[in-house]
C-alpha cells in the first residue's frame, strides 16, 4: 500500500473516534458464563469503550492487547518492547509510518518482521512498534492478521461475546459443533487487502413508520467504539438517507462546537432481515471516500450478537446475543 495513503487513512479513521466516543451508547459489564471453556480469554472493558484481553507474547510475557481489525499490522508499545528486550529478542529495524490514534499523532520508528506468538497464535510480517502508554496498552492485536497452527493447516476464527466479555480462538473442529446455531454471511478480504468486508442489509422505520433500507459492504471494526458509521459520499449512503424522514443531527464536542460527523437517531431497525435492534446511532461521516466499503460496524453493534469470524474461510456467523 503507498505510504501516504496509509497515513492518510489512519489520520481519518482514528480522529474519526474522537467523535464516536462522545455519541456512542454504553456498554455493558458482565460476567463469563460458569460452563465456559478453558481456553476462554477474558475482556475488559477500557476507558474509552474498547476492549482489551491479557495474553501471552512469544511464550513468556504478559502483556494488555487491545482488540482490533480495522487495522493490517500489530503495533507494540515501545516501552513494553525496549523494557522487555532480551526476552523478545525481536530484530527491529527502522520504520517510517505515522498513525493517528483518537488524534494524538504517533510515529511509528521502529518495525519487524519477526515472527510474533500470541497465546496459541502465529503471525508472520510486518509489527510496528510506537509509543502506546497513553492508551494504557501494550500492544494494538488485529486479530485478522493471527493463526492458530491447526493439523498444518493454520484458521483464524474467532468467537466473540461482548455482551459476557470474552472472546475464543478457536480451532475449525470447534467451530464444527457450533456453527449450525448461527446465522453466517460471506466476509470478503476487501479495502487494502488486509481488512475483510461483508454484505449486509440494515432496515430502519422512521416516526412514520416508512421502511429504509441499506444494502451494502461494512467493515467489522472492532476499534471502533460506535454502532454502525456511513460513508456519506457513498452511493449507496446517500440514497438511504434520501429515503427516511429521520433527521440527521450535526454532531457536537463537550463545548457545543460542531464536529466533522452527523448522527441518526435510530429507535427500531432490523439487521439482515433476522434481528431486530432498537434505539441506536447511526453516525455519518464525509471521510473514507477512498474505501470501497460503505462503513464500518463497530463494538456498538457487535455487542447485539454472539459472533463468530472465521476469517480463514471467509465466513461470519452471527445470532442475537442473549439477554
Amino acid at each position: 500500500m503507498n505510504k501516504n495513503k496509509l497515513n492518510m487513512f489512519y489520520t481519518f479513521r482514528h480522529s474519526f473516534l474522537i467523535s464516536a466516543l462522545l455519541l456512542s451508547a454504553s456498554f455493558y459489564l458482565l460476567s463469563i458464563p460458569a460452563k465456559a471453556q478453558s481456553d476462554t480469554i477474558r475482556l475488559e472493558k477500557l476507558s474509552t469503550g474498547h476492549r482489551a484481553a491479557c495474553l501471552t507474547l512469544q511464550h513468556k510475557l504478559p502483556l494488555k492487547a487491545m482488540l482490533e481489525s480495522g487495522i493490517p499490522f500489530p503495533i507494540l508499545d515501545s516501552t513494553f518492547v525496549f523494557q522487555n528486550s532480551a526476552l523478545l529478542n525481536l530484530s527491529l529495524k527502522p520504520s517510517e509510518i505515522s498513525m493517528n490514534l483518537n488524534g494524538e499523532k504517533i510515529r511509528c520508528y521502529y518495525q519487524t518482521e519477526d515472527t510474533v506468538f500470541l497465546n496459541r497464535q502465529i503471525y508472520t510480517g510486518i509489527t510496528l512498534i510506537a509509543n502506546l502508554r497513553s492508551r494504557g496498552i501494550d500492544m494494538m492485536y488485529p486479530v485478522q492478521t493471527f493463526c492458530t497452527p491447526e493439523d498444518n493447516i493454520p484458521s483464524c476464527i474467532i468467537e466473540l461475546n461482548l455482551k459476557r466479555n470474552y472472546m475464543r480462538q478457536l480451532t475449525r473442529k470447534e467451530l464444527s459443533f457450533i456453527q449450525h446455531q448461527y446465522s453466517e454471511l460471506t466476509l470478503r478480504k476487501g479495502d487494502y487487502g488486509k481488512m475483510y468486508n461483508l454484505e449486509a442489509e440494515f432496515a430502519i422505520k422512521d416516526k412514520t413508520g416508512k421502511i429504509a433500507t441499506l444494502r451494502g459492504k461494512f467493515i467489522p471494526d472492532l476499534g471502533n467504539i460506535i454502532f454502525l458509521a456511513l460513508f456519506e459520499n457513498h452511493p449507496n449512503v446517500k440514497d438511504f438517507i434520501q429515503n427516511t424522514a429521520i433527521p440527521l443531527q450535526q454532531g457536537l464536542n463537550k463545548k457545543g462546537q460542531p464536529m466533522p460527523v452527523k448522527a441518526m437517531h435510530i429507535k427500531e431497525g432490523v439487521f439482515n432481515k433476522k434481528v431486530p435492534f432498537s434505539n441506536v446511532v447511526f453516525m455519518i461521516t464525509p471521510h473514507f471516500t477512498q474505501l470501497e466499503s460503505d462503513g464500518f460496524l463497530g463494538l456498538d453493534f457487535l455487542r447485539h450478537f454472539d459472533v463468530i469470524f472465521d476469517f480463514s474461510n471467509h465466513r461470519f456467523y452471527f445470532k442475537k446475543a442473549d439477554e
